[in-house]
């Protein structure tokens, strides 16, 4: 009811919010957004989707930006957080995919290798499965971590690595494997050029960079290796080379078909699915390249539209644009980029005429010129992606709440207002959906009542196989891709701790922190070092210290805790308030995760 209530005010007139009618809003929104099109053209224009939409949202949304209002800026908050990884991925697979198996067929698996992923706090009934593996299977547990993570507690190897020198230690160990294997019967091609990528990964110079000794790392490799099925998996935000790290391990093992598997971790609801549908600036439906004039054009009849050619800009992009006083109208659903992009609020500020369509009050509602109260999850009607590639149907719950109304509708009925057309049955959408994604070809909302559906789909499976077994793979895949730079540890000053990020509680910003659950288990940001650093530091739990880097500070109470190593503080990211993101200078990219940072009593 309090979400209802906030959005009873949604016309802003002078510096206030009023209450409107849906014909007076989204008559308003279509002039608005028309003009600045017509005065500024569509490279003045922005829009943003969002992993808590469904696919039928997202697709029809990006048609709006592609075909009403001729742009390719259209992106999504968290997919710059997660995508680096999965291009690293897709550089070896083919294909940008966050599991080649199911999550359960880990609990199958011989050996696990998890590296710099807490899974227990990302994903918790994935490491349910990974728990279940070392219990019931006795499977050999490999945990790669600058902190004691759960799973690394009971660990039958932990590697302790310094913060920064993850990449620098799977190096050597998909080094030490391509040496072994290179030249025997079965090695993938390329062995030689992955090796030579390779080249500064050595036992000596891992040891040197991480602390932990190279005779350790050489037995976590052997062990994986002799393993008949093993799950390789890494966090979303570890970036490219090592998301190619990854998948190379899982080709040279042979673990990418029907066992084992390559997992990356930390993705949100529909992550996956607002990929596959195109929200993203260069990337069409079904994955093509804007640069496709042929898919351009198969499309473009498919839509009735010419769709636009030029790489639109990321949310990166869009936001200096915006600070720059360059994007004139922005249309954001069901978004909220606060939370990996410092400053996002404050450049949204300058952009002329601001819509915001979603079902919770939020930073960007705020500075709106226009709220369009949209459904929640629990109303919806539509398809969601998981991270294992499973297509699944949600049917309302809950009748819609006040004056709300289904984001589709709301979304043909702009269309319609600006001389366009588009439908507004989530059904008929995923029609069209399989028509122009092929991995979603035999997907339909009568086979999908028999249950949740894996792409890619085909003809002799058409209900999709858990894994890339079967040429599942495209043409040319699984193959080796050589890092594209050598890996280099994080190099700290001597007064300096190394700052570690990552999510606590399921929290990832302004929409968690409303979980009252959640709250009640991790209330605020906690900057969470280890008892010799609390010693030599002087604080103790709830104590405000002060982190400073060359790109930002903040303010947060102290957390003492076995977790964190000692000459490491850990602080998650989704908290406004002590943003991590800020300390690192990230600007929702995966390349800085980690970094130096002073930490004194404030």
């Amino acid at each position: 009811n309090e979400f209802v209530e906030a959005f009873s005010k949604n016309l802003r007139k002078g510096d206030k919010l009023v209450q409107a009618g849906w014909g007076e809003a989204l008559d308003l929104v279509s002039k608005k957004l028309g003009e600045a099109k017509e005065q500024a053209g569509a490279e003045a224009m922005a829009v943003l989707g969002s992993s808590h939409n469904t696919n039928e949202e997202n697709y029809q949304l990006q048609k709006v930006a592609r075909c009403v209002l001729g742009t390719n800026n259209i992106d999504f908050s968290d997919r710059a957080v997660h995508a680096d990884t999965l291009s690293g991925v897709a550089d070896v697979l083919g294909v940008a995919t966050a599991a080649t198996n199911s999550l359960a067929e880990t609990a199958h698996c011989d050996a696990i290798l998890v590296i710099d992923a807490d899974v227990s706090e990302m994903n918790p009934m994935f490491s349910l499965h990974i728990q279940r593996a070392v219990r019931e299977r006795g499977a050999k547990l490999i945990v790669i971590d600058a902190r004691r993570t759960k799973l690394a507690r009971f660990a039958t190897t932990w590697l302790p690595v310094a913060a920064g020198s993850e990449s620098v230690v799977l190096g050597a160990i998909v080094r030490r494997i391509c040496e072994a294997a290179n030249g025997k019967s079965g090695a993938p091609q390329g062995m030689d050029e992955m090796i030579a990528s390779l080249d500064s990964c050595t036992l000596e110079e891992a040891a040197s960079a991480s602390g932990v000794d190279g005779e350790s790392m050489a037995a976590a490799a052997d062990l994986f290796a002799a393993a008949r099925a093993g799950a390789v998996i890494v966090a979303g935000w570890a970036g490219c080379d090592m998301g190619r790290l990854a998948a190379d391990l899982g080709v040279v093992t042979s673990n990418v078909g029907d066992s084992g598997g390559v997992y990356v971790a930390g993705l949100a609801s529909n992550w996956q699915g607002a990929l596959d549908v195109g929200v993203a600036p260069s990337v069409l439906p079904g994955g093509v390249d804007v640069s496709d004039a042929g898919a351009r054009d198969r499309l473009g009849e498919v839509w009735g539209c010419e769709i636009p050619q030029c790489e639109g800009l990321d949310l990166g992009g869009v936001l200096e644009a915006a600070a720059a006083g360059k994007i004139k109208a922005a249309y954001v659903m069901g978004d909220d980029p606060s939370a990996t992009h410092p400053g996002a609020v404050e450049a949204f500020k300058n952009v002329d005429f601001l819509v915001v369509q979603d079902a919770v009050d939020g930073p960007l509602t705020e500075i709106a010129d226009v709220v369009l109260p949209g459904l929640s999850f629990a109303e919806k009607r539509g398809t969601f992606t998981s991270m294992e590639r499973a297509i699944q149907r949600v049917r309302p719950a809950l009748k819609p709440q006040g004056g709300a109304r289904r984001d589709l509708e709301i979304l043909s009925e702009l269309a319609d207002r600006m001389g366009s057309t588009l439908e507004s049955g989530a059904a008929t959408v995923m029609e069209e959906i399989a028509l122009v994604n092929p991995s979603y070809s035999h997907v339909s909302y009568e086979a999908l009542e028999d249950g949740a559906m894996r792409w890619p789909a085909s003809d002799s499976q058409p209900r999709g196989a858990a894994s890339f077994s079967d040429g599942g793979f495209p043409s040319g895949y699984p193959t080796l891709a050589p890092v594209s730079a050598a890996p280099a540890a994080l190099s700290v000053d001597e007064n300096e701790m190394r700052i570690l990020t990552g999510q606590r509680r399921f929290h990832s910003g302004h929409l968690s922190r409303m979980a009252k659950g959640l709250t009640e288990a991790y209330a605020e940001p906690l900057a969470e070092v280890s008892p010799q650093d609390a010693e030599r530091l002087g604080v103790k739990d709830g104590m405000i210290v002060k982190l400073a880097s060359s790109k930002g500070e903040v303010k947060a109470k102290v957390k003492v805790t076995g977790k964190s190593l000692p000459g490491t503080v850990f602080l998650p990211f989704g908290f406004a308030e002590a943003s991590a993101a800020e300390l690192l200078g990230w600007n929702g990219e995966a390349r800085i995760v980690k970094a130096g940072v002073s930490v004194e009593k404030a």
